[in-house]
C-alpha cells in the first residue's frame, strides 16, 4: 500500500496549520510537510486548531525547497484550483479530476505526495513543473477556490473512500520514470529539436505519465521501444549520419499538391 504525505508549500497561516494536522488525523494521515513555511507550527493558534493532533504538528517535516522535499517521493501529486483553457499553452494545468485520481494512488508501491500551494495563490508553475500530475477539486466557477485544510480535507476523504477498491499491478517506480524521461532527452538531442521544444516536450510527456500511472509491464514494453529506437540513432550518428525531425507539411499547401496531381 502507498505511504500518503501531505506537502504544504509556504503556508501563511498557524489556524490553517493546525486545521491541515486535525484533518490528517480523522483520515489515518500521520504525515505533515512544509516547504518553506511562512506560519509557526509550534504556535498557541496552531495547537489550538489541532485539537487532539498537535503532535502531528511537532512531528512535521521542514524543507527550504520544494525540489527537497521531491527527493523522496516516488509521485508527486499537485492540486490546483484553476484547470487549463488551452492546452497548449496551459501544458503545466491539465488535471485529472480528484475522483479519477483517487481510486488509482492506491495502485502506487511508495510514497504519494499530495502537495497543495499557499493559501493565496496556489502552485506556481514552477511548483507545478516538480509535480507529476495534477488534479482538481469540482467547485462552482465563481468561487473555485477552498481554504486549504478544507482543500486537504476533501482530498484525503475521497482517498479514504477509495481504499478498498482492487489494485491493478504494480506501477512504474519514479526512479522507472526518470530513466524514460532521460531517454527521451536523447531521443530529442538526436532529432535536433530546439532547446526550447526539448524543455515544453519533456514536461508534456512527464505530465502524461503521470496521468498514466502506466504499470511496470507498461513500462518495459515502452522501454524496449525507446531503447530499440536510440540504438539506431546512435548507430546513424556514429556512421556520420543525423536525424532530424520530418518538417511538416500545413494541410491547405498539402490540399493544393493534391488538386494539382488531380488536374495533371
Amino acid at each position: 500500500m502507498p505511504r500518503f504525505v501531505v506537502v504544504l508549500v509556504k503556508p501563511k497561516f498557524e489556524g490553517n496549520l493546525g486545521a491541515t494536522a486535525r484533518v490528517l488525523r480523522n483520515f489515518g494521515i500521520a504525515e505533515l510537510w512544509l516547504v518553506a513555511p511562512e506560519a509557526n507550527q509550534h504556535r498557541d493558534e496552531a495547537r489550538k486548531y489541532a485539537m487532539h493532533a498537535w503532535d502531528v504538528l511537532e512531528q512535521a517535516r521542514t524543507f527550504d525547497t520544494l525540489a527537497d522535499a521531491v527527493k523522496e517521493l516516488d509521485l508527486v501529486v499537485g492540486t490546483a484550483s484553476d484547470v487549463a483553457s488551452n492546452e497548449k499553452r496551459d501544458y503545466l494545468r491539465m488535471p485529472l479530476r480528484l475522483r479519477e485520481f483517487a481510486p488509482r494512488a492506491w495502485e502506487v508501491q511508495g510514497t504519494v505526495g499530495l502537495v497543495f500551494g499557499p493559501e493565496d495563490h496556489g502552485l506556481s508553475n514552477e511548483d507545478l513543473e516538480r509535480c507529476d500530475l495534477l488534479v482538481t477539486i469540482p467547485t462552482a466557477p465563481e468561487h473555485p477556490s477552498l481554504n486549504l485544510s478544507h482543500a486537504v480535507a476533501v482530498v484525503c476523504y475521497e482517498l479514504t473512500e477509495q481504499r478498498h477498491h482492487v489494485k491493478r499491478p504494480r506501477v512504474a517506480s519514479r526512479e522507472d520514470q526518470e530513466l524514460m524521461l532521460h531517454f527521451l532527452d536523447r531521443i530529442l538531442q538526436h532529432l535536433e529539436v530546439p532547446e526550447h521544444r526539448q524543455r515544453t516536450t519533456r514536461l508534456s510527456f512527464q505530465r502524461m505519465l503521470g496521468r498514466a500511472m502506466m504499470s511496470r509491464w507498461e513500462y518495459h514494453r515502452l522501454m524496449g521501444v525507446f531503447n530499440g529506437a536510440l540504438r539506431a540513432m546512435e548507430a546513424l550518428h556514429a556512421q556520420g549520419r543525423t536525424v532530424k525531425g520530418s518538417p511538416k507539411v500545413k494541410p491547405a499547401a498539402h490540399a493544393r499538391k493534391a488538386r494539382s496531381a488531380r488536374k495533371r
